[in-house]
């Protein structure tokens, strides 16, 4: 199972300290080294047991709260459909719970739309100044 050393969290720690939404802290975990770090080493099920760990701990210690930011915030990058069950009744004592499990459902959801279109990129023609037109201020644009 996942655990945490109270050195480890040093780094999310201070992300959390300056934190004024949930939104802030969970974009600057989501980019932090330990939580890449759980993302490339744990499954779904590793980061859920930790969750579940840290959650019933709650508040009640120091490291529980910061913990359980950052393996929501490694979770976002998993499945949805892997956490989902989990992520409906994860609800432990912790500030911004209920916020974050609604950015994690958002974010999954909006990550998960596939758009049917392509746009065609094609390279720019090189334009040619001619001359240009010092009453209005124009470029006046000549062919090839």
């Amino acid at each position: 199972m996942i655990r945490f050393q109270p050195d480890e969290l040093s780094q999310p720690a201070k992300i959390h300290l300056v934190a004024n939404t949930p939104q802030y802290l969970y974009k600057k975990l989501r980019g932090d080294s330990l939580v890449q770090r759980v993302v490339n080493i744990s499954t779904t099920a590793d980061i859920v047991e930790a969750l579940s760990s840290y959650g019933k701990e709650g508040d009640n210690s120091e490291v529980s709260p910061i913990a359980v930011y950052v393996l929501l915030a490694a979770l976002s990058f998993k499945p949805l459909s892997e956490y989902k069950e989990f992520l409906d009744r994860f609800d432990p004592p912790i500030a911004w719970i209920p916020e974050l499990r609604g950015i994690l459902f958002e974010s999954a959801t909006a990550n998960s739309v596939v758009v049917g279109s392509m746009i065609n990129l094609q390279p720019l023609r090189p334009i040619r100044v001619v001359a240009t037109n010092t009453t209005t201020k124009k470029l006046i644009v000549g062919g090839e």
